[in-house]
């Protein structure tokens, strides 16, 4: 434990220095492109610092299994194996200081400005998104098929597609690659927890429960198979932009990953795809697959 200890501290002694000194570097720059450089290291170790744990593909978060379910009495419509994803806080100030970084490399040279302007709003909503679930159920939502917070969930994460679309028009390689990926795993995410919605209280009370639970889980999985779709697209344009624009990052091998998780029988395995195949064409993923009781 002492040494574990120990070993955490000295950790933690290096990443201060680390910060101090890309504070000094981009403070002592003085040619633009080297300052802006700076600035844009410092943020990016800031953002990374900011989490407690390493980051899953830039986002702050560790997967935490869903609790299985008594043997015979099914708690979701999802399978018994489903993993979440759980944000984890990150440190706020850091967060800020990212921010203020990306800002500071913007302003250092206009010829990479785009970059850090873009790589610090791309940030922002990572932070939002992390923060603010996609999917509220209330605690006492029924079998009645009247699921107003199904279809707000949906429109929640239409609007946050809106909001990271934004920056594909202006942005540089790296970030239209990443963007592309945040709006994949946005879908996946919303897809994965639908699936995960514990079965309504109500549920066993009926005159037929095996066909209120059939009823439940049909439009359940029907609406989680259209975010999945809409994911699926989403990941391909990711692959298809990393291959034209030669950005091999680590957004680029997410996407790899999650369209080797989501079709298997149609992707090959990681690494194959992305430096191999030739890209399919671009499909533009501005209308959502459309679920069947949608109001939104």
């Amino acid at each position: 434990m002492r040494a574990w200890l120990a070993l955490c501290l000295v950790c933690g002694v290096a990443r201060a220095d680390e910060l101090a000194d890309l504070r000094a570097r981009a403070r002592a720059a003085t040619v633009p492109a080297e300052r802006a450089a700076a600035w844009g290291e410092l943020g990016d170790a800031l953002w990374r610092a900011s989490c407690p744990l390493a980051e899953r593909d830039g986002v702050c978060t560790r997967v935490v299994p869903y609790a299985p379910g008594a043997p015979g009495a099914p708690t979701r419509c999802g399978p018994a194996d489903m993993d979440r994803l759980v944000a984890v806080p990150r440190d706020v100030g850091r967060v800020k200081a990212a921010l203020d970084a990306y800002e500071q490399a913007a302003r250092a040279d206009p010829v990479t400005a785009v970059h850090y302007q873009q790589l610090g709003h791309l940030r922002a909503i990572d932070y939002m998104i992390e923060h603010e679930p996609a999917l509220a159920v209330p605690a006492d939502h029924s079998i009645v098929p009247e699921r107003e917070w199904l279809y707000d969930a949906e429109w929640r994460v239409r609007r946050l597609v809106r909001d990271y679309r934004r920056h594909m028009t202006a942005s540089d390689d790296a970030t239209t690659v990443a963007v592309a990926e945040r709006i994949g795993r946005l879908y996946d995410q919303l897809a994965t927890q639908v699936l995960a919605v514990p079965l309504p209280a109500d549920l066993y009370t009926g005159p037929a429960p095996g066909d209120a639970l059939d009823a439940f889980c049909d439009e359940l999985t029907e609406f989680a198979e259209a975010q999945t779709t809409n994911a699926r697209i989403s990941y391909q344009n990711c692959l298809n932009r990393a291959h034209a624009l030669a950005v091999f990052d680590d957004a680029a091998l997410a996407c790899e990953r999650a369209l080797e998780r989501l079709d298997p029988d149609h992707y090959p395995h990681a690494g194959e795809l992305l430096h191999v195949q030739p890209p399919a064409p671009i499909v533009a993923p501005e209308a959502p697959a459309p679920t069947s009781s949608s109001t939104r």
